[in-house]
């Protein structure tokens, strides 16, 4: 009984492996299969879609109450999407202020800005807002038309110079509720013996106690009552001088305006700035 042919002595396969060493494994792997271009580009353009869809969402929520911002494979019917969208909110702090470009030629002007208002109840025009004045200036004739005289004020060592560097002394000094718009303020007036065409001018002092923002330019006062804007319209008048006082450059120098004064029998000037000398005799 003869064996069965192994490979190595098989006619046939012998034949078969000549003929494979002589060709390259890619022949014998055979063509390789078409490429379906439609299906590459339809799988790249949901990649794409994907990594929108990624960046936009803020969180999924998969099955079994997966955590917000968990990154989980989409799934049809088993994840709802959360997409950002504009909301309400809720602004509880102050309301900003923007000033607007004026039209052409109506911001063209040299007038100052004249307010209306009120001191202790009576009507007063022609209120100067001078932002050059450190200090608030009363003359002595508006003080007659309110009712008062000399034995009313708080006494000072107060001298004020003008524009020209001309000094002055104050008379004295009278706090006084002073309203514009809907808003009063304590305001302190230095009383003056001059001549102006002024009923009184309203400084640094006032403009900062009464935390408002003047403008010449729009011939308005903005002024925040609270957490609310209101807008003043100027009154009109004519230019007027400035006065100032270098004490109140002083640095740390706080507004008399916004202070009672009803203690208070004498205003001082020191190095240090201004300082109230009370009735008791102690100062502040």
């Amino acid at each position: 009984m003869s064996r069965l042919p192994t490979i190595g002595n098989c006619p046939e396969c012998k034949q078969k492996k000549k003929d494979a060493a002589n060709v390259s494994v890619f022949k014998r792997l055979g063509p390789l299969p078409p490429r379906n271009k439609h299906a590459e580009s339809s799988r790249v353009e949901d990649l794409e879609e994907l990594e929108d869809d990624d960046e936009e969402e803020d969180s999924i929520i998969g099955q079994g109450g997966a955590p917000m911002g968990s990154a989980f494979p989409k799934a049809k019917g088993s994840a709802t999407t959360i997409r950002r969208s504009t909301v309400a909110q809720l602004d509880c702090g102050p309301r900003p202020v923007i000033f607007e470009k004026p039209r052409e030629r109506s911001y063209r002007h040299l007038k100052a800005l004249y307010l209306r208002g009120y001191i202790n109840g009576q009507p007063v025009n022609k209120m100067l807002v001078d932002t050059g004045a450190a200090v608030n200036i009363m003359p002595y004739s508006m003080l007659r038309r309110l009712g008062r005289s000399s034995s009313d004020l708080i006494k000072t060592n107060v001298t004020l110079s003008d524009f020209n560097g001309q000094v002055s002394d104050a008379q004295g000094v009278l706090n006084v509720d002073l309203t514009v718009g809907r808003k009063a303020v304590p305001t302190t007036f230095f009383i003056v013996d001059s001549k102006s065409s002024y009923a009184v001018l309203l400084g640094r002092d006032w403009i900062h106690a009464n935390c408002c923002i003047p403008s010449t330019m729009h011939q308005c006062l903005i002024q925040w009552d609270g957490d609310e804007v209101e807008v003043v319209h100027a009154d009109d008048s004519a230019e007027i001088s400035t006065a100032g006082m270098n004490v109140w450059e002083t640095s740390g120098q706080e507004p008399l305006s916004g202070i009672n004064l009803d203690d208070c029998e004498r205003i001082d000037v020191t190095k240090d700035g201004v300082r109230l000398v009370l009735s008791t005799g102690l100062t502040v």
